[in-house]
């Protein structure tokens, strides 16, 4: 099947995958085309769920022609609590 590769940052990607093959092919190769670390990327599926390397595009529930987004993963941003009002 033809998967699309949507990026906040990359013009869109095409990949020809097999339907019972890990995605994690998929995902390596992009990341390796774009210099990204596939640890620091995640992989989303049409309906918003987290794709996760090991799945196959039938577990997914991926068709023909679907795009999935890759998005950089954050985490962090736990500094300091601020509260409205109050001067610390």
């Amino acid at each position: 099947i033809n998967i699309k590769v949507r990026s906040q940052t990359a013009a869109d990607e095409c990949f020809r995958v097999r339907r019972d093959v890990k995605l994690e092919r998929l995902i390596n190769m992009y990341c390796r085309n774009h210099s990204l670390d596939p640890k620091a990327v995640r992989f989303l599926d049409p309906g918003g769920c987290h794709i996760r390397a090991t799945q196959t595009p039938d577990e997914v529930g991926l068709e023909d022609g679907d795009a999935i987004d890759v998005w950089l993963d954050q985490e962090g941003g736990g500094g300091a609590r601020v509260r409205a009002g109050v001067v610390h």
